[in-house]
């Protein structure tokens, strides 16, 4: 079966959907052996017609595509304005058990192949990750006891090989960790690091992080983290208004 890349998105702004829209039409132009779906949850209407537009494959999340209770959608923002119900990620935690999955934040986008992915798709029992532009462990929200100090990665882009069981990996971990509170805020970065780390891995080291006003040369990737939290985000229109999307 052909590898599946699924972007999660969800409760974004203006800016966030348009990184989204750009980014899947760039993927598919440099990575035609992948399928490509979006799995949506807390979707204004306005949203859903035009991710139709973009004819790509939608997966409507639930709450009870997998067993353990997130932080509700509605909450308060969370450490520096994460947004709440980072769950979503793993709903459900695999789509495509047969084959090689990847996901990806809704506010990243790959601007050219990215070799790590090539050596990733290679093996058979490789996990991948990109790494974070530095070591913070709030960034793992109740998981970052379980992170080594300096080591930095995000979830931002992550995946697995054919037939490793995530799901029956989630419930071990999350019940070892979180002991029933509902999972939320930056715990999916958390636990997706936690679970790689501990595997076989490839980490993806050309994502750049936006923090400033990107300029020429642009990297492989950029990863827009400020993008879903306004409808015009200054980087990302910045970087939209110097190139051909």
């Amino acid at each position: 079966m052909k590898p599946l890349l699924r972007w999660t998105f969800g409760m974004a702004g203006k800016s966030g959907e348009e990184v989204l829209h750009a980014a899947i039409k760039r993927f598919r132009v440099l990575y035609p052996e992948f399928d490509c779906l979006v799995c949506c949850n807390n979707l204004k209407e306005e949203q859903w017609d035009r991710l139709k537009k973009l004819d790509v494959d939608l997966y409507e999340q639930k709450e009870s595509d997998w067993d353990y209770p997130m932080v509700s959608a509605d909450a308060e923002r969370g450490w520096k304005g994460w947004s709440p119900g980072t769950g979503w990620k793993f709903c459900p935690p695999r789509l495509r058990l047969q084959s090689h999955e990847l996901w990806v934040d809704n506010d990243v986008i790959i601007r050219e192949r990215l070799p790590e992915i090539d050596e990733w798709l290679s093996s058979n029992d490789t996990c991948i990750i990109s790494s974070d532009h530095r070591y913070d462990k709030g960034y793992y929200g109740n998981f970052g006891d379980k992170i080594p100090e300096g080591i930095a990665l995000s979830s931002g882009l992550f995946g697995f090989p054919p037939h490793y069981d995530l799901e029956s990996e989630i419930a071990d971990k999350c019940q070892e960790v979180l002991q029933g509170r509902p999972f939320g805020y930056s715990d999916d970065q958390g636990l997706a690091a936690w679970i790689i780390y501990n595997n076989n891995h490839i980490v993806v080291d050309s994502i750049l992080v936006v923090k400033n006003t990107p300029t020429r040369p642009f990297p492989q990737a950029m990863h827009f983290t400020t993008a879903n939290r306004s409808d015009s985000n200054e980087h990302w229109v910045s970087y939209k208004d110097s190139v051909v999307l």
